[in-house]
């Protein structure tokens, strides 16, 4: 493996492990606050089933870090990171589509209230590319 690959691997690795540590702990120090914030998107998600996905949705950022701390070469890291960046990017589209105006688009729950912008796309759609390249970079720490 080319030095740079390995170097580009750890600090995506080390970026990804603290982005879901921070997203998660922020999204789990206020459930119900979350659950706020996802029945903004208007998606018709009841309060009751937004809190339990609130919970789904950080307990499952918090358990991929430390996944990623334990076994950072597994090849369901990359696919699942990549998937989850993707499935935001989609919701993020769907939502500025419609014009809904967001104060806080819940990246990390009630804490660091950002709006859902052009913005929040563009930040999405480049953690989807920098998930893609994780997971390239991890196929490629195997050979």
């Amino acid at each position: 493996m080319k030095n740079w690959q390995s170097v580009s691997y750890k600090a995506l690795k080390y970026f990804f492990i603290l982005l879901l540590l921070s997203t998660s702990i922020g999204k789990l120090l206020d459930i119900p606050g979350f659950a706020d914030v996802i029945v903004t998107y208007q998606f018709g998600i009841s309060a009751y089933l937004a809190t339990g996905l609130a919970l789904v949705i950080a307990l499952f950022e918090l358990e991929l870090a430390f996944y990623m701390v334990r076994k950072p070469l597994s090849e369901f890291i990359g696919p699942i990171l990549t998937l989850m960046h993707s499935a935001y990017t989609v919701l993020a589209i769907i939502t500025v589509s419609r014009g809904i105006e967001l104060e806080n688009c819940g990246c990390f729950g009630v804490f660091l209230a950002r709006p859902m912008t052009n913005i929040t796309i563009i930040e999405d759609l480049i953690l989807t590319g920098l998930s893609v390249m994780y997971w390239y970079l991890s196929q490629r720490m195997k050979d």
